[in-house]
């Protein structure tokens, strides 16, 4: 049974019901009981939120932030830490995604290649497994089952959850600003002819530092995955991560005529 609609009846069953392990367990119950379950306001709303993508896609969010009607959504593996961590330090509100008025605001970010951030995703998570211990992760990269388990996953964790799922339809709303153009100070630049531009005053006692940047040991444990992984093909992948690769191709594209004129 989905884990949150289960917890849920645990929480408002009575010791004298039956436990259910899947939704068809559940509607085997008793109608008084499911009547009672439907009754029940909070665990009516508990399902609508389960069954609700949007209400995912708030609790997926790093993190936006607002001041005035300028607007910066953060992104896992590009640069978000750098971003969250400076933005709050300059005291702008932190929002769900859902409060954002795409028609009164100027919405922007950061992102990169979606394939190649899902290979940094991949990384990211080996590191956080294996708590840094890079001579173990790069041992376990040989290991040719490991490999064979990791060439027939698409997805991760929210680091490599892919755009389109992550924004919908506002996806093509927001002004993403491609991390490929440019360097570290370049983006900053970016960032802060923006704000400039929407009358956002940034506090230049405020120091931009750059936070989890990867060592040499981590950016050995990307070549390694990415090397593993470039004849990745499968059609289950592409499924998935085909609306980004041309949402991203178009966005490069469009980028790059900006620059030429």
């Amino acid at each position: 049974m989905n884990y949150w609609l289960k917890k849920c009846y645990n929480d408002f069953k009575d010791d004298s019901w039956s436990d259910v392990d899947s939704y068809y367990d559940f509607t085997q119950l008793p109608d008084s009981i499911k009547q009672e379950c439907a009754d029940n306001s909070g665990f009516s709303k508990r399902i609508t939120q389960i069954e609700n993508i949007d209400y995912w896609r708030n609790q997926c969010f790093r993190g936006v932030y607002k001041k005035n009607n300028l607007v910066f959504v953060t992104m896992y593996k590009c640069a978000s830490s750098t971003y969250m961590t400076y933005l709050e330090k300059q005291k702008w509100e932190k929002i769900q995604f859902s409060e954002i008025d795409f028609n009164s605001m100027y919405v922007f970010g950061f992102i990169m290649d979606p394939l190649k951030r899902r290979i940094k995703g991949i990384t990211e998570i080996l590191c956080e497994c294996y708590n840094n211990n890079y001579n173990d992760i790069m041992q376990i990269l040989k290991n040719d089952n490991f490999c064979a388990f990791l060439n027939n996953i698409s997805l991760m964790d929210a680091h490599t959850t892919p755009y389109w799922i992550l924004f919908g339809d506002q996806l093509k709303k927001i002004h993403w600003i491609p991390l490929e153009f440019y360097t570290h100070n370049e983006t900053f630049t970016c960032f802060q002819q923006i704000c400039k531009k929407h009358n956002v005053h940034l506090d230049n006692n405020v120091r931009f530092e750059k936070f989890h940047v990867s060592n040499q040991d981590k950016k050995k444990v990307f070549v390694a995955v990415k090397q593993l992984l470039q004849n990745q093909c499968f059609g289950d992948l592409y499924l998935l991560y085909s609306n980004d690769l041309k949402f991203y191709r178009e966005l490069l594209d469009k980028h790059k005529m900006q620059e030429i004129s």
